[in-house]
């Protein structure tokens, strides 16, 4: 999925934004988030993706943290809208952008000091994940297990992560 640049048809933040409240120095790294474009293997690498990173934090992550993702809005079940994390996210004071893949480190932190998330637009491919589990054993058995679940009918993996 491609993001479409804000700059080349829209000057203005989000709507639910007050205008002026992000720089303009960090307007050139939002992007709209178009919610259609996002494709049934795009579905399926992000529930891949989320699957793997909730067992991790299970095992690694303070319980807050945990807590506080799940309150996000992020979920494994599908891609969030911007929209979604912004209601869940009103209520800790903090709101979401949606941004062209990676940032700078820079505009990174600077949209973070202002109380905004920046998330990607862009979802990982089905051959970036094999590239990532090209590894060792255990990698590869991700992947075979990605591959099973990509195949699936509806697209969705409820495998337990490793």
């Amino acid at each position: 999925m491609q993001a479409e640049s804000r700059s080349s048809g829209s000057d203005s933040p989000p709507s639910s934004f007050p205008k002026g409240s992000i720089p303009d120095y960090l307007e050139p790294f939002i992007v709209d988030q178009d919610m259609s474009r996002y494709s049934a293997i795009d579905q399926a690498v992000w529930r891949f993706v989320l699957l793997q990173l909730h067992a991790r934090l299970a095992r690694t992550a303070h319980p807050s943290y945990v807590r506080g993702l799940a309150e996000s809005g992020i979920s494994s079940e599908h891609i969030p809208s911007i929209g979604e994390m912004n209601r869940r996210l009103e209520a800790i004071g903090w709101r979401a952008v949606c941004v062209d893949g990676f940032i700078p480190p820079r505009a990174f932190t600077a949209f973070q000091a202002l109380g905004v998330l920046p998330i990607a637009a862009e979802i990982r491919t089905p051959d970036h994940l094999r590239k990532q589990f090209a590894g060792n054993d255990s990698d590869r058995v991700l992947w075979l297990r990605f591959q099973r679940c990509w195949f699936t009918e509806t697209f969705k993996c409820t495998d337990a992560p490793l």
